[in-house]
């Protein structure tokens, strides 16, 4: 009977884990065949296996759009974000490392975790400083806002990572001479590596693919990033092209799926190395 019960549990929680491993691969299954469908096989068969495969979808987004531009858009809006944030956010870290265990510290600390509670509101506000700053429709405009919104999340990683450092390795390093600024070039950014690989993938695609800053601080369409660039090409109001968009969608997501794949042993170690804490 124990037997029994034990077989039922194991396949209990065999059958759990397909159904959450279908719910998650299924986005990716239908952006891949709808990649490959022609626009009246998407509407008679939007699920199903395309009955001819079309590759002149992913040539026919390259074709006529500024798609190229949005390309070089994207990738400077990308490489800006993970240069600004990792040099900011390793020097607040440090910052909030050095203050542990003091009332400043924590309230630092508390004050930049309870940034991710808040909701993104205020679009308005927001635009309306942005644009007293000179920072509306162009790319540094959307380059400090992805660097501000991940500010959180990523102070909060490099904290936890930071904390497992052996104190004994600091204050040997201080006692020696070193101040601030050499600790953290020589010792703490060697050391924090493991995290910054995780911090930067997150950054990476965070930027790749984010819609509404681009969406809201963009007006010019020689400024606009991929994601702008394909709905304004294929999702226009009397004629979407979805199985064009979708093919577009494909093509710029295989770096990330490929990079994800060959580097997310040091993903998963950076992330839980510093979740541990």
């Amino acid at each position: 009977m124990t037997n029994m019960r034990t077989k039922l549990s194991q396949y209990a929680n065999w059958a759990i884990l397909i159904l959450i491993t279908l719910f998650f691969i299924f986005p990716f299954y239908f952006i891949i065949v709808t990649a490959f469908k022609s626009g009246p096989d998407l509407t008679l068969n939007p699920i199903g296996l395309p009955t001819q495969y079309q590759f002149g979808n992913f040539v026919e987004v390259f074709a006529g759009t500024k798609i190229f531009q949005s390309i070089v858009n994207s990738i400077l809006v990308s490489t800006g974000t993970i240069v600004i944030g990792l040099i900011i956010y390793v020097a607040s870290s440090y910052g909030l490392y050095r203050l542990k265990g003091t009332i400043l510290g924590t309230v630092l600390f508390s004050i930049i975790v309870f940034g991710m509670m808040i909701p993104a509101v205020g679009y308005w506000q927001m635009i309306l400083t942005y644009r007293k700053y000179h920072l509306y429709n162009n790319l540094t405009g959307v380059i400090l806002g992805l660097v501000a919104s991940s500010l959180p999340f990523s102070t909060l990683l490099i904290v936890g990572h930071l904390k497992t450092i052996p104190n004994d390795l600091i204050d040997s390093a201080g006692m020696d001479g070193a101040s601030d600024m050499q600790l953290l070039r020589h010792v703490i950014v060697p050391l924090a590596q493991p995290i910054m690989l995780t911090i930067t993938i997150f950054l990476l695609v965070e930027s790749w693919n984010n819609l509404i800053l681009p969406l809201l601080l963009l007006r010019d369409e020689s400024l606009y990033t991929l994601p702008i660039q394909l709905k304004s090409t294929f999702f226009r109001q009397y004629a979407p092209r979805y199985e064009l968009f979708f093919a577009g969608a494909l093509i710029t997501s295989m770096p990330f799926i490929i990079t994800y794949i060959f580097f997310q042993k040091h993903f998963v170690y950076g992330l839980g190395g510093a979740l541990k804490e």
